[in-house]
């Protein structure tokens, strides 16, 4: 069973294939091991018979195992016997081995060698071996065993006697005794008429009689019925005999060895035939069904296995993903019971992998945390090889650790991911990269206070590390603790200079220290801290905007136009286009405002998000929002020229719009705070285009209210409500009614901002689209 997808199916940055073999004899260990796994043993034997025992003495096992399992698999009573002679001379001290090698010598007519291989099985503990050394002991010497026995034992002993002897015209024609019932002598009779091949006879003379023999004998004559009943083509009655042979056999209700190894056969054969026919429903029904009677038989695992598992590829090819879980998880139960059948690991795999597909999270979560557990702390190359992962098991164990955040993070189960780290810091309390870990799941969390403590654990123990300094520093940003950050930061900075996130953080402080001056007019002071920065970060655009903007607040024209000519030049998206055409609109200087509109065309940046990003800023020109919005006016008349200009950018990203009504979405997001009126129109334009949109109506309604028109967004909320219930998402409809009671506040149109929020903020306008 060989993985069906590869780390890089989910995630292309965890791309690695397993290392080449670095030598022949690496690669002779390798490929037998593989074509073990895939069941071709004469290929594995193939590989491993070049080695050197004596040399890789690990490998005496895994090549015995191959000789037993080709010889168990061969119809060729020769080619058994040297097969089994061969892996008993590697693995002498095998009980199993020696059992069937007596199997193959008697069947042989090899008898006191058959005695020999019992006797040795029996001492190594092979149970099986006692009852079959009487059986042959008799078979060898039964003359002078009946001869000591009772006259009566002996005569009753008669029937058994000579079926062991292959005399069945004994049978057949010996006298009835009188003490036997009608039901043993048909028995005695139907067992040498099968031997003897007279299937019609045979199935006649085991058909049940009125009157039922003991269980035990009677499990033994509906076996054999069955049997006569298969080969004359009653499938459907020999399983019924065979269930019966189930239900007449003492506890616990499964037929005896040999009697399973009767049965066994005749369905293997038949489900072999379907197998070699591809034909994997049928053969896995008629498994299932032989598993009913026989759940134990390890051949019919196996073609469960086999039969499942070829499901489970035809269902990945077909995207069936609920199909491929039934199919992964029915081998994964057979596999945890029967455990050398085959290896777990690449199940696990799979079945995480068809989970995701599934976009079941958290049972993939799940599956992924058990796999984690079935990997060895400290794997050997052998065992590396046999738990069949597209990575060694440390690179494997680390992807696996995010991987299993990535999942609960999707399933909205973050707590889940926590307490799995948690588990997994008790048992490797001083794995620091698992600290980490655990400390980058709080903080995605919320749990900042938590992630804070276990960063300052690791850096207790190692003060080194600099991702646990980065991400402090970053929490410590967030509560405004500047100072703790920035000493941070530059401890990490001068530890690992060379480490890319150690520099961007040290240029961001620098940055901020110079947006600070920037803005408090201290100009001279800002540059030389944006030059700092632009020193360990040079290809950063921003610094060279920065740099421009602060020429252009002292009056350097021709210094500003150089910067700004170098941040263009390294520009790696939109964004660096929309911080400099903002440095010339605070300037008032449209002209130029328009050459960075030219630019970004012909560089390929000017799509319908970099319109809708300047018309936010001509808005901001024209009218700059109030400090407290709704209770006073504005301080001055809107600023009708970049208010024009604001229009034609809007024009300009309808006209370049892949999408028109996501563009549309985000120029309502946009004019929503500022201008709630045109935001409405807009957003009667969206609904042109998306009239069943729930929360387009939301939308809508919300414009409404900010541009103080209650009635009308009471209208909208009320057809949003409809649209929600219709399409049975309480979630939305929820939010819905309770916006609607909002409505009711006769201070609702002032309430909108608190309601809204800034809808610059990425979060807000997400919740809008």
């Amino acid at each position: 069973m060989h993985l069906i997808y590869k780390p890089s199916a989910v995630s292309k940055k965890h791309k690695h294939q397993l290392p080449a073999p670095q030598s022949r004899t690496a690669a002779l260990k390798q490929n037998g091991l593989r074509a073990f796994h895939q069941n071709k043993f004469t290929e594995a034997i193939q590989h491993w018979q070049h080695l050197d025992l004596i040399a890789e003495p690990a490998l005496r096992a895994p090549l015995a195992e191959a000789y037993f399992r080709r010889a168990l698999a061969a119809t060729d009573l020769t080619a058994r016997l040297d097969d089994l002679t061969r892996a008993i001379e590697i693995a002498p001290d095998d009980g199993r081995g020696w059992y069937h090698l007596g199997l193959a010598r008697q069947r042989a007519d090899r008898v006191p060698e058959a005695i020999a291989a019992y006797e040795r099985a029996r001492e190594l503990g092979d149970g099986r071996a006692t009852r079959l050394l009487a059986l042959v002991q008799i078979e060898s010497q039964s003359e002078r065993l009946l001869a000591d026995l009772p006259e009566a034992d002996r005569i009753a002993l008669q029937p058994v006697n000579a079926l062991l002897r292959g005399d069945w015209s004994a049978v057949l024609d010996q006298a009835p005794l009188p003490t036997e019932s009608a039901a043993t002598i048909n028995l005695w009779r139907g067992l040498a008429l099968l031997a003897q091949g007279d299937l019609i006879a045979a199935r006649d003379a085991l058909a049940p009689l009125g009157k039922a023999l003991r269980p035990g004998a009677e499990a033994v004559r509906a076996t054999y019925h069955g049997l006569a009943l298969w080969h004359t083509g009653d499938r459907a009655g020999a399983l019924n005999e065979w269930q019966t042979a189930v239900t007449r056999t003492p506890a616990p209700r499964t037929l005896a060895p040999r009697l399973q190894a009767i049965v066994a056969a005749q369905r293997l054969q038949h489900i072999r035939t379907l197998i070699d026919q591809q034909q994997w429903a049928t053969a896995l029904k008629e498994i299932e069904a032989a598993l009913a009677l026989m759940p134990d038989q390890a051949d019919l695992l196996k073609a469960q296995l086999i039969a499942s598992h070829r499901l489970a590829q035809a269902a990945v090819a077909q995207q069936q993903w609920p199909v491929a879980l039934e199919r992964w998880q029915a081998m994964i139960a057979v596999l945890e019971k029967q455990s050398t059948l085959g290896v777990l690991t690449p199940l696990l795999y799979n079945l995480a992998l068809t989970y995701e597909q599934n976009e079941q999270w958290a049972e993939a979560a799940d599956v992924w945390d058990k796999l984690r557990g079935k990997l060895p702390p400290r794997p050997s190359a052998k065992s590396q090889a046999a738990l069949q992962l597209p990575l060694p098991v440390p690179e494997f164990r680390v992807w696996l650790r995010k991987h299993v955040l990535e999942c609960y993070k999707h399933a909205g189960n973050l707590e889940g991911a926590i307490t799995s780290y948690r588990a997994l810091i008790k048992t490797a309390p001083d794995d620091l990269d698992l600290r980490y870990e655990f400390a980058e799941a709080l903080l995605s969390n919320a749990q900042d206070t938590a992630a804070r403590n276990e960063l300052q654990r690791i850096l207790q123990k190692d003060e080194n590390r600099t991702a646990a300094r980065l991400l402090l520093a970053e929490i410590q940003l967030e509560r405004g603790e500047m100072y703790d950050a920035e000493q941070h930061v530059r401890f990490a900075f001068e530890h690992d200079p060379n480490n890319s996130q150690a520099r961007q953080a040290m240029s961001d402080v620098l940055a901020e220290q110079g947006n600070s001056r920037f803005d408090s007019g201290r100009f001279a002071d800002a540059k030389k801290f944006y030059e700092e920065a632009l020193k360990i970060a040079p290809d950063r655009a921003i610094l060279l905007v920065w740099l421009g903007n602060t020429e252009l607040a002292q009056q350097h024209r021709a210094e500003a136009d150089r910067y700004f000519d170098a941040a263009l030049s390294k520009a790696t998206d939109l964004h660096d286009y929309v911080a400099v055409f903002r440095c010339w609109v605070e300037h008032d200087d449209q002209a130029a405002a328009r050459t960075i509109i030219a630019r970004a065309t012909a560089a390929g940046f000017a799509t319908e998000h970099f319109f809708v990003d300047l018309a936010g800023i001509c808005f901001e020109r024209s009218q700059p929002p109030s400090l407290i919005p709704f209770f006073t006016p504005a301080k001055k008349k809107p600023d009708e020229a970049w208010s024009k200009f604001g229009h034609e950018m809007l024009q300009r990203a309808e006209a370049v719009a892949t999408d028109p009504a996501a563009t549309l979405r985000e120029i309502v997001a946009l004019l929503g705070p500022t201008q709630p009126e045109l935001a409405a129109d807009y957003a009667q334009r969206l609904l042109k285009l998306t009239p069943d949109d729930p929360l387009v109506w939301l939308m809508q309604a919300v414009m409404h209210m900010l541009a103080g028109q209650i009635k009308q967004a009471k209208d909208a909320a009320k057809q949003a409500a409809n649209l929600a219930r219709k399409q049975n998402n309480p979630a939305l409809l929820r939010d819905i009614e309770a916006f609607r009671q909002e409505l009711n506040n006769p201070f609702a149109s002032m309430l909108g901002e608190l309601l809204v929020g800034n809808l610059d903020d990425d979060a807000d306008e997400e919740w809008f689209r």
